[in-house]
């Protein structure tokens, strides 16, 4: 039974290795949306 538990304990650190990998991934399209966001702001002012 200890190395059933200890396969679900590496699932579990991968899934939640995985889920870390899309928050940073969504973090970061978020960042990159806003940063477009101000650059058309500032075109548009500049015009």
């Amino acid at each position: 039974m200890h190395g059933v538990e200890q396969t679900e304990l590496r699932f579990d650190d991968a899934g939640m290795r995985l889920i870390a990998a899309e928050l940073d991934a969504d973090r970061a399209m978020q960042l990159n949306q806003v940063r477009n966001a101000e650059v058309a702001r500032a075109a548009n002012v500049s015009r």
